[in-house]
């Protein structure tokens, strides 16, 4: 997690609030929380008319609250959408504003806050702009599912490039703890002719990846613009194409920077495990909206 050298949560929570506030100044939230998936730090906020809202006042509103929190870098927003009789859905945005179809660790955290809020049981499925995607949550191991991987392309004898929700570029290097991730990751996200021989203008992200006696992945972000701790969809792709060049099986555990996760495949899917936590809890009653199933009043 990036954060300042020192922090106080009670500080966090203060600086969390204000930037809902100026999130709520463009779309009514009626409640949010901020979690963590193995350190990929993801603010969960709650909408009830999204009707109402554009793609741009969405984003918008990420870009207010994630600059606004100094404590802690916020790394996107999952925004949760649930009616009554029918499935959750996810909207995300990364910190800078971008709105991407699928983030990993964003499913697994808004699957804890809609696990918690009442919304799904300990195993449901979650709407995103990749299609549908299976959760199960257990007592601070949140499990989720990221499809069947598409468009794989070996660049290179080292190099990679999966599609799993989002483009990824996989290096796979001598020892991933030695890279310059925010260098190497810019450069590499930043070619734009590399880009478009994938079919990805908008840019993709970076992995290094390392086999010795662990298999160790880092990750450098788009519209983060830097190493997170972890990426789900970016562990899922390294520890895929692991397996189809005879590095690892499925399953396999996979150390992060934010901790380990548990990659396996379920009828052909992807699947990715590890932790969930909250560093500021709701700030309201979960989920307000009336009618909701489950719903705390």
């Amino acid at each position: 997690m990036a954060h300042r050298t020192a922090f106080d949560l009670g500080d966090l929570r203060a600086e969390f609030l204000h930037g809902i506030d100026l999130l709520r100044q463009t779309v009514p939230t009626s409640n949010a929380a901020l979690l963590h998936g193995n350190g990929n730090v993801i603010a969960v906020a709650e909408l009830s008319d999204h009707p109402e809202f554009s793609a741009q006042q969405l984003s918008t509103a990420t870009r207010a609250l994630c600059e606004q929190v100094a404590g802690m870098r916020i790394d996107g927003l999952a925004y949760l959408i649930a009616r009554k009789d029918a499935e959750p859905h996810m909207i995300f945005f990364d910190r800078d504003g971008t709105r991407e179809k699928m983030c990993g660790n964003g499913l697994r955290c808004l699957a804890r806050y809609a696990h918690d809020a009442g919304v799904i049981s300990a195993a449901g499925d979650i709407i995103t702009g990749d299609g549908g995607k299976a959760v199960r949550i257990n007592p601070k191991i949140v499990e989720g599912t990221l499809g069947i991987p598409r468009e794989l392309v070996r660049l290179g004898e080292k190099r990679w490039f999966l599609y799993t929700g989002v483009p990824h570029l996989v290096e796979i290097v001598d020892a991933a703890d030695d890279i310059d991730v925010a260098t190497a990751g810019a450069r590499l996200r930043n070619d734009t002719a590399l880009c478009n021989r994938v079919g990805h203008p908008e840019g993709i992200h970076v992995n290094f990846a390392s086999w010795g006696q662990e298999l160790s992945v880092r990750t450098y972000e788009v519209g983060v613009e830097d190493e997170t701790a972890c990426c789900g969809t970016g562990v899922g792709a390294v520890a895929y194409i692991g397996w189809k060049t005879h590095r690892n099986s499925l399953p396999v555990n996979v150390t992060t920077r934010g901790g380990p996760m548990r990659v396996d495949t379920r009828n052909g899917a992807l699947t990715i495990a590890g932790t969930v936590d909250y560093l500021v809890r709701p700030l309201g009653p979960l989920l307000s909206e009336p009618g909701i199933e489950g719903a705390t009043s």
